[in-house]
């Protein structure tokens, strides 16, 4: 990929990362756990997260090529190891969330569909656009991001009018443990899945402020998970909140514009379908990229049909082999430790740290 994107674009594939998770997971999980203590958990999120948010900046800092290359350069064998734990993160991250996408599609607008055809289908749309280069697909990303952006705040100000602040109360109804645990799960989500992007420093127009951004793109996140957490225990309260399977589309379902346009849910939807979809995008581009690099030969570059036929490959496998599992097999408790799993990106982010103690600032 010869084309550089504006450091603006990979904040936005940033923010859809991190926020792509939040429907299906984040928010039923923090719900649950720590109720109307939730907010209280963000904002501990927010402050600790900090730490390992700053560990992913100096590592960046400290790279002059791809993540991919540097633990095999720094790490030897080891960094082999480190590249494919990333891959099978990424593979788990996906499984993960195009059931939990595919899933809220046929249950709330496709109910007369297969879940396979489904799949299959959006499958084709993303293999589609990572065929495409980087740049158009950063672009792509943007563009959909502002209507996304959009879409939210229309729906937030449509919103606002529904909230009861007697909702709120008592405002700390959960014990300090689930407190902590509920903050764990959001710092996780807000920080963890930065160790992806660092990867896009080689590819920005502007490296001045990337880690900048990286630092903005989770802050903003966790502002729009506070936003709809808000609205959320605000609008139904705690009790009601919990037993939605959904509840950001459940709020969309109340929207009414100007008195007497009603049923918009349909259209604020798109605030869950844009992030996910970037998200696959860019996953399915970072995994053809790193897997291909195990493959490379230095005299014999892989062609073009090989390429893209891995990403038909990735696009396609992910989703219909976790819709294959989770409908054979009762897999919903992975749902449940999701957070745990994807926590332990935060060994591979101390391993990498630690070694950049060591190494001068790149320029």
């Amino acid at each position: 990929m010869n084309g550089k994107i504006s450091s603006g674009e990979m904040m936005v594939l940033s923010i859809c990362f991190i926020t792509a998770l939040f429907p299906g997971i984040t928010n039923n999980l923090i719900l649950s756990i720590s109720k109307n203590s939730s907010l209280l958990s963000i904002g501990l999120a927010i402050i600790v997260g900090l730490i390992p948010i700053f560990m992913i900046v100096f590592i960046s800092k400290r790279l002059d090529t791809s993540l991919f290359d540097f633990l095999r350069e720094k790490f030897g064998f080891f960094g082999n190891f480190l590249n494919v734990f990333l891959i099978v993160m990424a593979f788990i991250t996906l499984s993960i969330s195009s059931w939990l996408f595919v899933d809220f599609l046929i249950s709330q607008f496709l109910t007369r569909n297969s879940y396979y055809s489904v799949s299959i289908f959006i499958s084709l749309i993303v293999s589609y656009c990572v065929c495409k280069d980087f740049e158009t697909l950063s672009r792509t990303a943007f563009v959909l991001f502002l209507i996304s952006v959009i879409t939210i705040l229309i729906s937030w100000i449509c919103l606002s009018g529904y909230v009861e602040l007697d909702n709120f109360k008592p405002f700390i109804d959960a014990s300090y443990k689930n407190i902590m645990k509920s903050g764990f799960i959001i710092l996780t989500f807000l920080s963890a899945p930065l160790i992806y992007m660092i990867d896009l420093r080689n590819k920005v127009q502007n490296k001045k402020g990337f880690e900048r951004k990286l630092v903005l793109s989770s802050l903003i996140s966790a502002f729009l998970l506070f936003g709809f957490i808000f609205l959320i225990i605000g609008i139904y309260g705690i009790d009601l909140s919990s037993m939605f399977i959904y509840p950001i589309y459940s709020l969309f379902k109340k929207i009414e514009i100007l008195g007497f346009i009603e049923r918009i849910e349909n259209i604020s939807t798109l605030v869950l379908i844009i992030p996910f979809f970037n998200m696959f995008c860019y996953l399915i581009y970072y995994m053809k990229e790193n897997i291909l690099k195990f493959f490379e030969n230095k005299e014999k570059k892989i062609n073009k049909k090989k390429e893209r036929f891995l990403i038909c490959f990735l696009s396609v496998v992910i989703p219909v082999n976790a819709i294959y599992f989770f409908t054979n097999y009762n897999l919903n408790t992975l749902i449940d430790i999701c957070p745990y799993i994807f926590s332990t990106l935060f060994i591979v982010i101390i391993i990498i740290f630690i070694r950049c103690l060591f190494i001068k600032k790149s320029k």
